[in-house]
């Protein structure tokens, strides 16, 4: 009677553990694949990178800050506090300035048509700390023949180093979640495009973008808990006039991660994060890959 017992608890421990792993990855009704044992997250800390020394400032308890030698011509703003360590993983603290080794001519027009492989500056003129704009072929650094992916494996793309440092990549989708689940993310929302006002950080005094952003206007005081340090750099639009939009109001990066792929390359979306001055919270939804946002790069 014993073992029959036994065994009976057994077989119901096994179906609740079960019931909860099916739970949390049917958040929403969507099945999040972010968090399986497949997924890779890049969880390297800042201390184990060559030429890291550690400067932290003790305003932003989320983060540890890190002097770093190889930051110059990297990151925009010197080797000073130029990475940050959140929940274990490196990321630059500040936007990436460099010119992509396979689009070397950046141009003060971009012709039309979607994405060029444009990288440069805000209006053409460049702002201390807030690096360049990057279509999305510029940030991976990626030369696609003709107008469309020719069956290019994503798999082999996501997570690649792109514009980054040599041991370092664009961060993929599932990386900015594993950073926002730490930061208390709404795990609901974790799979979906959720807007702005629905991923909320843990500080709800912020009329800004919680956490992340360290300068908004004066009417959106900003504390940077995670040091991350955002700046709202905005972004250039996807059209056929060269415009851009959004400096002094929200910051954009691009992820490594599509979110829909069609034969025309310029038809496809990828996955972007967007942070914004009026409201507590991230942004997470496709982009076209013709526009133009910031990156920041991961330690692989």
């Amino acid at each position: 009677m014993k073992s029959k017992i036994q065994i009976i608890l057994l077989l119901l421990c096994i179906n609740i553990s079960f019931s909860q792993v099916v739970l949390e990855a049917l958040e929403g009704g969507v099945i999040n694949t972010c968090f399986s044992p497949t997924t890779i997250i890049s969880k390297t800390p800042c201390n184990a990178i060559a030429g890291a020394t550690i400067n932290d400032d003790l305003t932003t308890p989320m983060g540890i800050e890190y002097n770093w030698t190889g930051a110059t011509g990297f990151v925009d703003g010197g080797t000073v506090r130029a990475l940050v360590d959140i929940n274990g993983q490196c990321w630059f603290r500040r936007n990436a300035i460099n010119v992509p080794s396979n689009y070397p001519a950046p141009s003060t027009t971009i012709a039309p048509g979607g994405d060029q492989g444009w990288s440069g500056f805000y209006n053409f003129t460049y702002t201390a700390g807030h690096g360049r704009l990057y279509q999305w072929k510029a940030a991976m650094n990626l030369v696609l023949f003709a107008d469309n992916w020719g069956g290019v494996d994503f798999s082999t793309i996501e997570r690649s180093r792109g514009i980054c440092p040599v041991g370092w990549h664009v961060p993929s989708d599932c990386e900015w979640q594993y950073m926002e689940e730490y930061l208390q993310v709404p795990s609901q929302y974790l799979d979906q495009d959720m807007f702005w006002n629905t991923r909320t950080f843990p500080s709800t005094t912020n009329t800004g973008s919680g956490s992340f952003i360290s300068a908004g206007l004066p009417t959106a005081p900003n504390n940077n808990q995670t040091g991350f340090s955002a700046l709202l750099t905005g972004h250039k639009d996807i059209n056929f006039d060269n415009s851009f939009s959004g400096i002094t109001r929200y910051a954009s990066f691009w992820t490594s991660s599509a979110k829909n792929l069609v034969l025309g390359h310029h038809m496809s979306t990828f996955y972007r994060r967007q942070l914004f001055w009026f409201y507590v919270g991230i942004e997470r939804a496709g982009a076209n890959p013709g526009a133009a946002f910031s990156v920041r790069c991961l330690k692989d």
